[in-house]
């Protein structure tokens, strides 16, 4: 028998395998570029340290750092999401020497790249989600044990969780009796950054589109764009005289500062209509009558899903390179379909 399935977007057999290249080329070249796999088991301070010894980052400009760690990290991760749902969802695959091979050699990188050691705790969030929801795509077990794992983990675990931020002489150590003592001392800025964001608009004005714009050209350098805007949690910290500007600007606070409060109600009110379209069409992905190995969408729902931790928290600056990568991998991959596929 045969089924209508309309358009569907898959990934191509041969782009795939190209972006499995590119992965491999492009992590290679991040750790040999850094000195080589033993950095990336340090500390995140080593890391920084050893990026901005490679001389890929010049002046005030961080896009050089932003590349090389974005095409070293995002195409290993989004290969082994692809590779994971061959295997989950072919026996064929599972019998295929070279695919299992490839799957080894991808998780191995990952291991190197993407390790909680060396990265934000955001981004790992990100890998460990998105890897989950590929590998169980429709445990109603696994969705309510990560949910509720990633609620406790956040209010008990996180505060921990930066134990690799800094080498031995920078870390200090997280002083107290109770699990739960951090949880009343930690400093979760988000509601206090949105109103210290409302009382700076106050004094200077809606920006109408320029800071989305810097973060939708993150890509272009200070050199070749001298007023690009910065962070806005870095704008506002400066405005409020901190020593620390390297705060948080939720994505309402993105969308107050340009557009205010018409802005900010359109924009979340898109945002959710998108989540809830995402959302209905990855159910349809990952039924048992759905596309099948290769659909892109149930890859990157998934991988969405991970990355809305960093998009919510913000700045958008800092988290558009790796979204940019992202979208740029699965352009490369994805192919349109349409007609009758056999069941």
């Amino acid at each position: 028998t045969a089924r209508g399935d309309g358009h569907g977007a898959t990934a191509h057999p041969v782009r795939l395998r190209l972006l499995v290249l590119v992965a491999f080329a492009a992590s290679g070249y991040y750790v040999l570029k850094l000195g080589g796999p033993a950095v990336f088991f340090s500390s995140r301070q080593e890391i920084s340290a050893s990026v901005a010894e490679s001389g890929v980052a010049s002046g005030e400009s961080n896009v050089g750092s932003a590349f090389l760690k974005g095409f070293g990290t995002v195409p290993a991760l989004l290969a082994l999401l692809f590779y994971t749902r061959r295997l989950v969802t072919s026996r064929r695959a599972r019998r295929a020497p070279s695919t299992v091979l490839v799957w080894c050699g991808l998780a191995a990188v990952n291991l190197v790249v993407n390790n909680p050691v060396s990265n934000a705790r955001y981004w790992f969030l990100t890998v460990l989600v998105s890897l989950l929801f590929t590998a169980f795509p429709r445990s109603a077990a696994m969705y309510r044990s990560v949910l509720a794992l990633g609620v406790i983990g956040a209010l008990v675990l996180f505060p921990y969780a930066d134990r690799f931020r800094y080498d031995d002489e920078g870390y200090r150590p997280v002083q107290s009796s109770s699990v739960f003592e951090p949880l009343a001392t930690k400093d979760y800025d988000q509601t206090v950054m949105f109103a210290n964001t409302v009382t700076w608009v106050g004094t200077r004005g809606h920006t109408y589109g320029r800071q989305l714009a810097g973060s939708a050209f993150f890509f272009v350098p200070r050199a070749a764009w001298s007023g690009k805007p910065e962070d806005t949690g870095v704008r506002v910290g400066q405005w409020m005289g901190m020593n620390m500007t390297n705060l948080s600007a939720p994505l309402w606070t993105e969308l107050w500062v340009d557009f205010g409060a018409v802005g900010l109600v359109g924009g979340l009110a898109l945002t959710g209509y998108g989540a809830a379209r995402t959302d209905r069409r990855y159910a349809r992905a990952v039924s048992r009558d759905g596309p099948g190995p290769g659909s892109v969408l149930a890859i990157a729902a998934p991988l969405i899903a991970g990355y809305t931790f960093i998009l919510l928290r913000g700045p958008l600056l800092q988290a558009a390179g790796k979204l940019a990568i992202a979208a740029l991998c699965l352009a490369l991959v994805t192919s349109f379909r349409s007609g009758r596929r056999p069941r």
